[in-house]
C-alpha cells in the first residue's frame, strides 16, 4: 500500500492520512482508530531510536536480551513454586454464533517443575458462526492468566512465555483454519481466561479469581441517515469475579482486554441513538466472602429509521462460576421492547431489524463470588446495602446479615441468624437481580 510505504520512508503522519482520505473510502468512525495506531507506531519508532542513540545499538540489544532472560527466570521461579499436578476444567459458551447450543472449551493444565502446559485439544470442533478463535488469541489469554496468578510482578515480555506451552488442535473452536469465520472470536478468546482459572483453582486456589462476565458484549448498530451509511459499534464492558483477597471490580473491561464503552454523550451526538439507561444491576454479583462484581446494563432507544443491530454476548445460559463456596453471578439477558408495546427476549447472539422507538435493553452477567457468603464481613454487606449494590432481602438470604429499618446493621440478629440452620443454608436462595435504584 503506497501510504504505508510513505510512512515507512518518514513522511509526516498528516501527509500519510491526506493520501488515505484521498484514495480510500474509510468510514469516518475509523479515522480516529487509524490515526492513533499510526501515531503510536511513530512514537515507538522515535523512542527506540532515541534509546539506540543513548546506549548504542550493541548495548541496547544486550539490555533487551537481558530483560527477556530476566522475565523467563521470574516466570520459571513462579511456576516452580506451584505444586506439580494436572487439572482439567470445562466451560461452555451459550451459542455457536448462529444457534443456541453448548460449545465446549476444555483445558488440561499440567505443571511439572518450572514448566506449564495448557492443552485445549479437547475443545469443541469449529462452529458455523464467527466464534472460531485464533491460536495466538488463545495463547495471549493463557499468558495473561498465568502472569496474573503470579505473586510477583513479571515484565510482560516474550521471555516470560518461554516456560509456558499452549497446545491447540487445528479445526477446533480454539484453532481456526480457513475458511472458518472468526470476526466474533473475542467471546472465545476472553473465555479462555475463565477456563484457565477454573483449572488453576484446583492447584493454586488462593491465587485466582472466580469467573467474570465472560467477555465484553458487542452491539453493532447500522443504518442510513440523510442517505449516508452509519455504523455505531458499542462495546459494553463488564465485571470481574470475586478474588481471594477482595471483591470483584464493577464495570471494568475483561482482564484480557484494553477497551472501554463509548461515552453516552458521544453516542447520542454522533448517531441516531438515545441511551436510556446505563448502570449497575443490584444483586447481580455472586455471593461470597468476596462478592462478585455487579453486572452492567445499557439500554438504547432507536430514534432513526431503517436500523439493524447485531449483538454478540454470552453467559445467558452458563452463568459465571463461583469458587471456594462462592455463588454464581447473575446471567446475562437482552430484552427488545418494540415501539408497538410488544416485548421479546433475545438469544445470546442475534441480528435483527429495529424500528423507530424500539428499545434494546441488555444486561451483562455478574461476576462469580469467592468463598463462603456467611464468612463475609457484615459491615461489608451493610456497605453494599447502603450503596444499593445488595438488597436487604439478599443480605439476609445470601449472607445471613440482618439490616434494620434504618438501613443499618443489626449485629445481634445477624449473629443469631448465622448460627441458625436457616443461616447455614442462606446462600442457596438467590433473589432476582435488579437495576441499582429499582
Amino acid at each position: 500500500m503506497p501510504w504505508i510505504r510513505l510512512y515507512a520512508e518518514g513522511e509526516p503522519v498528516e501527509e500519510v492520512f491526506s493520501i488515505i482520505r484521498a484514495n480510500v473510502r474509510i468510514p469516518r468512525e475509523m479515522l480516529g482508530d487509524l490515526s492513533s495506531q499510526v501515531a503510536a507506531c511513530h512514537v515507538g519508532d522515535r523512542s527506540l531510536q532515541e534509546l539506540a542513540r543513548r546506549y548504542g545499538p550493541e548495548r541496547l540489544i544486550e539490555m533487551m536480551t537481558g530483560l527477556l532472560d530476566h522475565s523467563e527466570v521470574l516466570m520459571r521461579r513462579t511456576i516452580a513454586g506451584w505444586p506439580d499436578g494436572t487439572a482439567t476444567f470445562t466451560d461452555y459458551m451459550d451459542s455457536d454464533g448462529i444457534d443456541v447450543r453448548d460449545v465446549e472449551l476444555t483445558v488440561e493444565l499440567t505443571i511439572r517443575g518450572d514448566q506449564l502446559v495448557a492443552n485445549f485439544s479437547r475443545s469443541a470442533p469449529m462452529v458455523a458462526g464467527a466464534l472460531n478463535c485464533t491460536p495466538s488469541f488463545v495463547a495471549a489469554s493463557v499468558y495473561h492468566t498465568i502472569m496474573a496468578a503470579s505473586s510477583i510482578d513479571i515484565p510482560r515480555t516474550s521471555g516470560a512465555t518461554r516456560p509456558i506451552s499452549v497446545v491447540t488442535e487445528p479445526g477446533t473452536v480454539v484453532h481456526l483454519v480457513m475458511p472458518g469465520a472468526s470476526s466474533m472470536r473475542g467471546v472465545t478468546g476472553y473465555r479462555i481466561s475463565d477456563v484457565m482459572n477454573g483449572a488453576l483453582a484446583q492447584l493454586i486456589p488462593d491465587r485466582v479469581p472466580a469467573a467474570g462476565e465472560g467477555g465484553s458484549t458487542l452491539a453493532f448498530f447500522t443504518g442510513r441517515r440523510g442517505g449516508e451509511p452509519w455504523v455505531y459499534s458499542e462495546l459494553v464492558v463488564g465485571t470481574w469475579g470475586g478474588r481471594p483477597i477482595s471483591d470483584g471490580n464493577d464495570s471494568l473491561a475483561n482482564p484480557c482486554a484494553s477497551i472501554a464503552n463509548i461515552p453516552v454523550e458521544v453516542a447520542e451526538t454522533e448517531w441516531p441513538i438515545l441511551v436510556e439507561r446505563y448502570g449497575l444491576v443490584k444483586d447481580s454479583g455472586g455471593a461470597g466472602r468476596y462478592r462478585g462484581g455487579l453486572a452492567v446494563e445499557r439500554a438504547w432507544r432507536i430514534i432513526g429509521s431503517d436500523t439493524f443491530v447485531h449483538v454478540r454476548s454470552d453467559r445467558q445460559i452458563h452463568r459465571p462460576y463461583g469458587l471456594n463456596g462462592g455463588g454464581e453471578g447473575a446471567e446475562s439477558s437482552t430484552l427488545l421492547n418494540h415501539a408497538n408495546g410488544e416485548a421479546e427476549w433475545m438469544p445470546p447472539m442475534f441480528g435483527t431489524a429495529l424500528a423507530t422507538g424500539d428499545v434494546l435493553h441488555h444486561r451483562m452477567a455478574g461476576g462469580g463470588g469467592w468463598g463462603d457468603p456467611l464468612e463475609r464481613d457484615p459491615l461489608s454487606v451493610e456497605s453494599d446495602v447502603l450503596d444499593e449494590k445488595v438488597s436487604v432481602d439478599a443480605a439476609r438470604n445470601l449472607y445471613g446479615v440482618v439490616i434494620n429499618g434504618e438501613g443499618g446493621l443489626d449485629r445481634e440478629a445477624t449473629e443469631t441468624l448465622r448460627q441458625s440452620p436457616r443461616g447455614s443454608g442462606a446462600r442457596l436462595r438467590r433473589p432476582v437481580s435488579r437495576a441499582v435504584g429499582d
